[in-house]
C-alpha cells in the first residue's frame, strides 16, 4: 500500500469518527464476544432533537432478553473563545441477555428519523472452568416432575438457587410460557444444603404449570445476575451470575378413546353425595338438599364440570352456584367443588334419581376411569296436613299426640266457647275431633321421621335459634315448623302460624311467601330465609309489643 493510499484511508476513518460524534443517535456495547451466561450492556445515546423521542427497543426481543433499562439525562456546558454552548443528551443503559448461542445481532434502533447501526454479538458456550469458578458462588438446579403430560394436565416445576453468604441479587420471576396457566405452589422456601462438602444457602420456588395446547413446551433457562462481596469504602463487588438448564416437555392431545364430554386429566378424582339428613325422607312439598362433592388431585378447579341436576319426574330441582377451591400441597394443586341441589317432590310415589357418571383420565396410569354416584329410588310421602279440613297448623305428629299439648289446646277452645256463649264450643269440638282423625291416619302410615323427637317446656330462645338455623340454610319446611314452635313459646295464646300472621301484620308477607313456596304447585321460586329472619328478629326486639302480649295473656287468664 502506497503512502498516498494510506493517507486516504486515514482521512476516511477520521471522517467516520467525526460523523459518529455528530450523530444524534448512537449505540455502543461494552463487549461483542460473551458466554451464554453473560450480560451485555448496551448504551444508546440520544442528543439534540432525538433526546425528546424515546427509541424503539422492541427489536431486541428476537435474540435477547431485556434485563433492565435505565434512562440517564445529562446536561453539559462548554466555553470556547468566550462563547458558551449547552449540550444535552439522554443515555439509555440496557442490560440484555442472549437467548441462544451463535452469531447474534443487536438490530438497528430507531428514534424519530434517526437510526443506529447494527452491532454483531458472538455468543459462546460457557467453558467448564468458567462454570466451575462461578458455581462456587452461585448456581441453579431446576426440575420438572414429568417430561410428558396431557393437555391441561399438571407439571410441577421446581427452581432452586444455591448461593454463598455474600451474594446479592434478585430471584427470577415466574416462568413466562405461552398458552399455559402458571400457579405458584411455594412462593419462597429457604434452607441450607451441603454440596460437595461446601455449605450453600438455598432459595426454592415451585410452580404448577397447566399447558393449554398440545405440542412441545420449552421451559426457558433461569438466569441470575448479582454481585459478590459486602462492599465498603475500599472494597469492590464482583459480578456473579448463574444460568440453568432448559427443559422440554411433550404435551399430548386428548386421546380419541376418551368418552367424556369434559376433558379431566388428574392424578386422582372422587365424587360423593350427602343429604340434609343421614336417612332422607321425602315428602310432597318439602325440599331436601343434596350435596355433591367433586375433588381431584393435580387439576385446577376451573376444569371441573358443573354438577347440575337434570330434570327429575314428579319433582322440582334447583341448584345453587357451586363453591370451588384450589388447595396447595405436595402433589401440587388439588381442586374441590361443592354443589348443593334442592329437590322438592310434587307428587306421592317413587322418586328416581339417576346415576351420575364423571369420566376422567388418570394421568398416572394413562387410561380412562369413571367416578360414579349410583342411582337411587326414594318413597315420597304425602304432605303433612294434606287431608286436614283446616290445614292451618303444621307441627310434628308427636306434638299433636302429646297429652299436655292436646289438653292445653282443648282448654283454650273451652275458654273461647265460654266467651262465645256456647257457639264456638261446637266448632272447637268438631275441629279437635278432625285433628284426632288425622293423627290416627298419619300413625297408620308408619311415619318415623319425628318419632325420635322430644319436646321440653317452651323455650323462646332455643326455638329462635332453631328458626335462625333453618332460615340461614334456606330450608323452607324446617323454617315453617320452627316458626310455629317459636311463636308458641313466645305467644302461648297462638295456635297456628296463620294466627301469628294476623297478630303481626309486618310478618304476614313473609309467612305468605313461605307457605306459597311450600304448598303452591306452580311456584318455581327458590325460597330464601333472610327476609323472614330479619322480620322475626325485629319483632323480638320490640319491647312495646311484648308488654301488650302480657296484657292479652291477663285478659285470657283472669285471676
Amino acid at each position: 500500500m502506497t503512502l498516498q493510499q494510506t493517507g486516504r484511508l486515514l482521512i476516511t476513518f477520521l471522517a467516520l469518527i467525526a460523523a459518529a460524534a455528530r450523530a444524534d443517535l448512537v449505540a455502543t456495547v461494552d463487549r461483542t464476544i460473551i458466554s451464554d451466561a453473560d450480560l451485555v450492556t448496551l448504551t444508546v445515546r440520544a442528543s439534540d432533537e432525538t433526546a425528546n423521542t424515546e427509541p424503539d427497543f422492541s427489536g431486541l426481543n428476537k435474540d435477547f432478553e431485556v434485563i433492565s433499562l435505565t434512562p440517564q439525562r445529562n446536561n453539559s456546558f462548554t466555553m470556547i473563545n468566550g462563547q458558551t454552548s449547552r449540550v444535552s443528551y439522554v443515555d439509555y443503559v440496557i442490560r440484555i441477555a442472549p437467548r441462544r448461542q451463535g452469531e447474534l445481532s443487536i438490530p438497528p434502533i430507531r428514534a424519530g428519523s434517526e437510526v443506529t447501526r447494527a452491532i454483531p454479538i458472538r455468543v459462546q458456550r460457557q467453558t467448564i472452568s468458567q462454570q466451575q469458578r462461578m458455581d462456587q458462588y452461585v448456581f441453579f438446579e431446576t426440575t420438572v416432575d414429568s417430561n410428558e403430560v396431557y393437555v391441561q394436565g399438571q407439571i410441577i416445576y421446581s427452581v432452586k438457587l444455591f448461593y454463598t453468604e455474600a451474594i446479592g441479587g434478585d430471584f427470577p420471576q415466574p416462568p413466562t410460557l405461552t398458552d399455559t396457566v402458571v400457579e405458584t405452589i411455594e412462593n419462597e422456601k429457604r434452607y441450607e444444603s451441603i454440596v460437595s462438602g461446601k455449605r450453600y444457602y438455598v432459595l426454592e420456588k415451585r410452580y404448577a404449570i397447566f399447558p393449554q395446547r398440545s405440542g412441545e413446551l420449552v421451559f426457558p433457562r433461569e438466569r441470575f445476575t448479582g454481585s459478590r462481596g459486602r462492599g465498603g469504602i475500599f472494597a469492590r463487588k464482583q459480578s456473579v451470575g448463574a444460568i440453568s438448564e432448559s427443559h422440554t416437555v411433550r404435551v399430548n392431545t386428548i386421546p380419541e378413546s376418551f368418552s367424556g364430554e369434559n376433558w379431566i386429566p388428574a392424578k386422582a378424582l372422587g365424587i360423593k353425595e350427602s343429604w340434609t339428613e343421614p336417612s332422607p325422607i321425602f315428602r310432597v312439598g318439602e325440599p331436601m338438599n343434596r350435596t355433591i362433592t367433586l375433588s381431584a388431585i393435580g387439576l385446577s378447579s376451573a376444569v371441573l364440570p358443573a354438577m347440575t341436576e337434570s330434570t327429575i319426574p314428579n319433582a322440582k330441582v334447583y341448584a345453587d352456584p357451586p363453591t370451588t377451591e384450589n388447595r396447595i400441597g405436595e402433589d401440587g394443586i388439588s381442586a374441590l367443588q361443592i354443589t348443593t341441589i334442592g329437590i322438592v317432590p310434587t307428587a306421592e310415589g317413587e322418586l328416581y334419581l339417576p346415576e351420575i357418571k364423571v369420566p376422567w383420565w388418570n394421568t398416572q396410569t394413562g387410561r380412562e376411569e369413571i367416578a360414579t354416584i349410583p342411582a337411587s329410588t326414594f318413597t315420597v310421602l304425602p304432605a303433612l296436613g294434606e287431608t286436614v279440613t283446616v290445614p292451618t297448623v303444621t307441627v310434628p305428629v308427636t306434638e299433636l299426640t302429646k297429652s299436655t299439648v292436646v289438653q292445653q289446646v282443648a282448654s283454650r277452645y273451652w275458654q273461647w266457647a265460654a266467651i262465645a256463649l256456647g257457639l264456638l264450643f261446637l266448632f272447637s269440638t268438631w275441629q279437635w275431633l278432625a285433628l284426632r282423625r288425622q293423627v290416627r291416619i298419619l300413625e297408620s302410615m308408619n311415619v318415623t321421621r319425628y318419632e325420635a323427637a322430644t319436646f321440653d317446656d317452651p323455650d323462646e330462645q332455643r326455638e329462635f335459634k332453631g328458626l335462625k338455623q333453618a332460615c340461614t340454610r334456606n330450608r323452607a319446611a324446617d323454617a315453617h315448623r320452627q316458626l310455629f314452635l317459636w311463636a308458641k313459646a313466645r305467644y302461648p295464646e297462638l295456635n297456628s302460624v296463620n294466627e301469628l300472621a294476623k297478630n303481626q301484620p309486618d310478618l304476614a308477607p313473609e309467612i305468605e311467601a313461605l307457605e306459597s313456596h311450600l304448598y303452591a304447585r306452580d311456584d318455581d321460586s327458590n325460597w330464601r330465609g333472610a327476609d323472614l329472619l330479619t322480620e322475626v328478629d325485629r319483632l323480638r326486639n320490640k319491647k312495646a309489643a311484648r308488654t301488650g302480649n302480657k296484657a292479652l295473656e291477663k285478659n285470657l287468664n283472669p285471676a
